[in-house]
């Protein structure tokens, strides 16, 4: 409140460290991920780790959310911008990502089963 006049502001990713830092990890772990191609379970596990972190993400800021809605006036309205999509986008392309690394986990096994 300034000078008797309720203000809002923006919530934005870099307005706690938490959520920079949250944010700054799921960004730079599927990245990690794609290039530990040589080792399957690593990569797996990495990706697995990375939805993790994608789902606390979206936990912190839906409760980021949810605490400054409720000290909105009500008049006020919010609204959410594309960016809060992309988290959830990124689990379901991790869950793809896991799917595939299986399947090519699979595929080496059966062709030196061949060998």
């Amino acid at each position: 409140m300034k000078d008797g006049v309720d203000t809002l502001s923006q919530l934005r990713v870099t307005t706690g460290y938490p959520l920079l830092l949250l944010a700054i990890v799921i960004t730079v772990l599927p990245v990690v991920a794609i290039f530990m191609y040589k080792t399957r379970k690593r990569q797996r596990s990495v990706a697995a780790f990375s939805i993790i972190a994608n789902i606390g993400f979206i936990a912190m800021l839906l409760t980021l959310v949810t605490r400054h809605t409720i000290k909105m006036p009500p008049t006020a309205t919010g609204s959410y911008w594309i960016g809060s999509v992309l988290p959830v986008i990124a689990i379901v392309f991790l869950f793809l990502a896991i799917r595939g690394i299986t399947k090519d986990e699979k595929l080496v096994k059966s062709q030196d089963r061949l060998r």
